[in-house]
Parts: structure tokens; sequence; C-alpha cells
């Protein structure tokens, strides 16, 4: 799986002309995000937390 992570990794990083690097670092914080957005979420959806109330 790891092999298949870097073709991915270099085939993208290519297609964008982006270097491997900054292309991990995009990940990263898109993969962040999309955590961050369903702990908030479960947080809301178990009333933790309201619409009002940034997180």
């Amino acid at each position: 799986m790891a092999a298949e992570s870097s073709d991915r990794v270099r085939e993208i990083a290519e297609v964008r002309s982006l270097a491997e690097s900054e292309l991990s670092e995009q990940a990263l914080e898109r993969g962040l995000d999309d955590l961050w957005e369903g702990i908030v979420l479960a947080r809301y959806l178990d009333g933790e937390i309201d619409r009002g109330l940034n997180a």
C-alpha cells in the first residue's frame, strides 16, 4: 500500500506541476480539515455545540 501511495503522490505532483513535498503538505492539510469537520459535526449532532458556536 505504501508503494501505491508513493506512486499516486508522484503522479498527482507531476500532473499538477508541484513538488512531491508540496503535494504531501496539501494532502495533509486537506485530510486534517476533513477530520476536524467530522469532529465538529459529531459534536453538533451529540448536542455538545450549537449552530452559533464557532469551533
